[in-house]
């Protein structure tokens, strides 16, 4: 599993995840993409926010945001998606919830990851079982597993899997993970982290 550094801000504040479904191009930025777009923000990530990390998707979506606010300024999260820097983002947003936690009740949610393959997994669940889905899926996985969260947005957990090749993670993401009693729906995007500026050189 990779290990992620743990600092007064990974599971304080108000943490956000933007799913990026494209970005167009403005007057301002005529030449502007999502690869771009992510790279930017790459540019700006803190580990106190608004930006700790942004990473281009292959899949669903091109890109995924995480946010940091201050506790509860859910006003300054919708202030922030207002700037001029999101023009043109075509989006989903979704705050996060609970957290996984491990057999040494140390959190592990979906946060930063020192890995090469990771799989950011949408996971939907049945009704009333959002909790005890998010209790299995480390055990379940096994050292696919990488973090999860629950969320409150388009769907009920955000997952993340990891792994040292596509095939590896991309096996956990379709067969373990489907196996999973009270899961109904997952929908999968994938990531290079090798392709991830070191946060050091990153800022």
């Amino acid at each position: 599993m990779g290990t992620e550094p743990r600092d007064d801000y990974a599971y304080t504040g108000l943490h956000a995840y933007v799913l990026v479904h494209d970005v167009t191009a403005t007057t301002a930025d005529p030449g502007r993409n999502a690869s771009g777009f992510i790279q930017q923000l790459q540019g700006m990530a803190q580990d106190q926010g608004p930006v700790t990390a942004a990473v281009e998707l292959a899949g669903t979506f091109k890109g995924l945001v995480h946010l940091r606010f201050d506790d509860g300024d859910v006003n300054g999260v919708q202030d922030y998606l207002a700037t001029a820097l999101w023009n043109g983002v075509t989006h989903e947003l979704a705050y996060e919830g609970p957290v996984y936690m491990g057999p040494t009740q140390e959190l592990i949610g979906l946060k930063r990851h020192l890995c090469d393959i990771v799989a950011i997994v949408r996971v939907w669940v049945e009704k009333g079982r959002t909790r005890e889905v998010l209790g299995r899926l480390g055990d379940e996985l096994g050292d696919r597993f990488h973090g999860a969260s629950i969320v409150y947005g388009g769907c009920d957990i955000l997952l993340a899997l990891e792994g040292p090749t596509f095939k590896e993670v991309a096996s956990a993401a379709f067969t373990k993970l489907q196996q999973i009693e009270g899961i109904v729906r997952t929908e999968t995007s994938f990531t290079d982290y090798r392709r991830v500026p070191d946060r050091q050189s990153a800022g």
